[in-house]
């Protein structure tokens, strides 16, 4: 039996109503009682003896009549960040960043799945609307929608860092040097807004700079500057060229 809730149904002679609202015909406890799986009919016995049923029933007599389940539907809608960090397994379906769909309340699996070995998990968003999040922390959890809402999910990103030729040189890279093929992660709850950090390309004697190039969700804020920022929104790599003092 299921008491007080709120549940949409369409009854055989085609009313509708809601279980719990004063206007449906309930038993002594100001219920109706009934028994029924998700999205099946079943026939139903109700005891009337509501005041605005008087006319047609009796107090105490069963009547009864087939109840279709109506689930509500919420929208749940999936983040990403990067957007191109990954995606999001939920309830065994993939989806991407900005994309959506259609839940009933209950417990769902859920996994954060990377786009590539250059992104990795970081955590789920714990502020996620209209959903309550079993474990932030882990990459697959149980996802419980209450309502519509949104549910996001971070994911690292790995820069590495290059030098041109790879045995000349070095990057100093917010006060400490790294050589060529350094890798750093970025925590994902960052990206969104970016980071930004100073890097400086070390020039060995016998050469010059020629200046920076990116790949990825990557950009320098003066390609031919030897000491520049560098904004990080996501993954791939960095290169500082250098070049004989005669010239390459």
């Amino acid at each position: 039996p299921i008491k007080d809730a709120y549940v949409t149904f369409s009854m055989g002679d085609g009313g509708t109503g809601r279980i719990g609202d004063p206007n449906i015909p309930t038993d002594s406890h100001g219920y109706a009682s009934v028994t029924w799986d998700p999205g099946w009919d079943h026939e139903v016995t109700f005891r009337w003896w509501a005041e605005a049923w008087k006319d047609e029933y009796e107090n105490g007599i069963s009547e009864k009549r087939t109840l279709t389940y109506v689930p509500p539907g919420y929208t749940i809608r999936f983040y990403t960040i990067p957007s191109d960090g990954g995606s999001i397994i939920f309830d065994g379906k993939i989806y991407n960043h900005g994309q959506s769909g259609e839940f009933t309340s209950g417990t769902y699996e859920a996994t954060a799945q990377p786009s590539s070995s250059e992104y990795r998990f970081d955590i789920w968003d714990p502020y996620s609307e209209g959903v309550t999040i079993s474990d932030y922390k882990a990459s697959s959890t149980e996802v419980e929608v209450l309502g519509d809402g949104k549910l996001r999910v971070y994911f690292d990103a790995r820069v590495t860092f290059y030098t041109n030729p790879s045995d000349k040189g070095s990057i100093t890279i917010e006060g400490k040097t790294y050589t060529s093929g350094y890798k750093r992660w970025y925590a994902g709850t960052g990206l969104g807004s970016g980071y930004s950090e100073e890097i400086v390309a070390n020039v060995p004697s016998g050469y010059s700079f020629e200046g920076w190039t990116t790949t990825g969700k990557l950009n320098v804020e003066d390609p031919t500057a030897r000491k520049t920022k560098l904004r990080v929104k996501g993954c791939w790599n960095i290169n500082g060229k250098l070049q004989t003092s005669g010239g390459a």
